[in-house]
């Protein structure tokens, strides 16, 4: 078996894609390393390849201003199995959060044009990934509503105020 499709095989998005789908999706694919505390993806920016984490480990942060200064907000931090760059998949193609690695990490990524022209080959690989893209864009979004949760009730006493007693 070809490296880059036995790491596929360990991929979120590919569970249930038969040994020829995986297969054909090797041929696109290539691995990047990338070295401890560098950027892979830019929030905003255009999304031109899925990338699936192999080794090492990535955080994603999203953009946050704050009186006109930005920070990058800890969100999330991934690491094999993961994929990043979901954004490449679905229009407008625009990330919705950053990613930064936190060790050496190998990536393997698939072109965005090569692979949506593998999905008008394989109808079935294309349901399988946007089934599993589905799943993982539900679970991030409850982890998104629970650390918006946390961070009301953290602040709720803050923002509430007694009320007012009632003239009589």
């Amino acid at each position: 078996m070809i490296p880059s499709v036995d790491g596929l095989r360990s991929s979120e998005l590919v569970i249930g894609a038969s040994a020829t789908q995986l297969a054909r999706l090797g041929t696109i694919v290539h691995e990047r390393h990338v070295p401890a505390r560098a950027a892979v993806l830019t929030c905003g920016t255009e999304a031109t390849a899925l990338s699936l984490i192999v080794s090492g480990e990535v955080e994603l942060e999203f953009p946050l201003y704050v009186h006109g200064s930005r920070r990058d907000v800890h969100f999330q931090t991934v690491g094999p199995g993961h994929a990043l760059g979901w954004s490449a998949l679905v229009p407008p193609h625009r990330l919705t959060m950053s990613a930064r690695t936190t060790a050496d990490t190998v990536l393997l990524e698939l072109p965005r044009d090569r692979l949506s022209q593998l999905f008008a080959e394989e109808p079935g690989l294309e349901r399988t990934v946007m089934r599993n893209l589905t799943c993982l864009l539900a679970q991030r979004l409850q982890d998104a509503h629970g650390l918006w949760l946390m961070e009301l009730q953290r602040t709720l006493p803050e923002r509430l105020t007694p009320p007012v007693p009632a003239l009589h």
